[in-house]
């Protein structure tokens, strides 16, 4: 059992940290999984320094007796991503604590494999979730 949250590094920080963690923390909650008070920003920026990796992606992942804290270069096809876009096709999400991002990949691999690619996570109510592999921000002028 554990839960997960993704997020962008760049100079060696994370903009978006306490949103970030606030949702992780409610997640971990949940399940019984928060670990009490951890200085993610602190241990980033040190991860950061001792990789040499000022720019990239971390993930927070808790579990049950373990929290884990990785930060990988930015996936090289980003910049295509960002001037081309993506094309997501909406798959339904139906599960039990789907709001939950959880560390089990395997509904998230059908929905892939159902939409031909990655997809939109849709829970049962409508609600937009998230994607299958990237994260999903929504800018409503």
């Amino acid at each position: 059992v554990g839960v997960y949250d993704t997020f962008r590094v760049t100079r060696s920080s994370a903009p978006l940290l306490e949103r970030h963690l606030s949702r992780l923390e409610s997640a971990a909650r949940a399940l019984g999984l928060w670990p009490g008070p951890v200085d993610w920003a602190s241990t980033l920026a040190e991860l950061a320094r001792r990789n040499q990796l000022a720019e990239g992606v971390a993930r927070i992942t808790l579990g049950d007796g373990f929290a884990l804290l990785g930060l990988a270069p930015l996936p090289p096809e980003l910049e295509a991503q960002r001037r081309l876009g993506i094309a997501l096709s909406t798959q339904r999400l139906e599960r039990a604590l789907a709001h939950l991002k959880s560390t089990s990949r395997l509904d998230l691999e059908l929905a892939e494999q159902r939409a031909g690619g990655e997809a939109l996570l849709v829970a049962a109510s409508g609600s937009i979730l998230e994607t299958t592999r990237a994260n999903f921000f929504a800018i409503t002028a």
